[in-house]
């Protein structure tokens, strides 16, 4: 194929038709075969950031952090979830007087869920307009 060419996903079992009439028809993003550097890797003309390569959170990491911090006492866990507020709450209450720190054994893996579906969803769905008010 010459570099200006297009080709279809090759997980596609329709063919081998050519051409970005053809991709755009089968409703998948139209992919080069190679770059303006001259590089074999195929390049996505899309807009939109892919959530499967966001990054997500580890429960495994998330309990090692809890143990670290004391067991939950310095809210490390809660930094890493991105739950700053609560973070701070922990650090200066003692993980809420080790029943905070405790609770959070069992809700770590619930926690970790949440921010993954959160950032997964934000990377979906993209940034929103402003409300117009007034």
């Amino acid at each position: 194929m010459s570099p200006g060419e297009f080709r279809l996903d090759p997980r596609d079992s329709r063919g081998t038709r050519d051409g970005a009439d053809a991709a755009q028809e089968i409703g998948r993003p139209i992919t080069s075969s190679r770059s303006d550097t001259g590089h074999d890797d195929p390049v996505t003309k899309s807009e939109r950031p892919n959530p499967d390569y966001i990054a997500m959170k580890s429960t495994f990491l998330t309990y090692v952090l809890w143990i670290l911090g004391g067991f939950g006492v310095l809210g490390l866990q809660r930094f890493y979830l991105n739950r700053p507020l609560s973070g701070i709450l922990w650090l200066l209450t003692g993980g809420l007087f080790l029943v905070g720190a405790l609770v959070d054994l069992f809700l770590i893996p619930e926690m970790v869920r949440v921010e993954n579906l959160s950032s997964r969803f934000i990377a979906h769905a993209g940034p929103r307009p402003m409300p117009v008010t007034g």
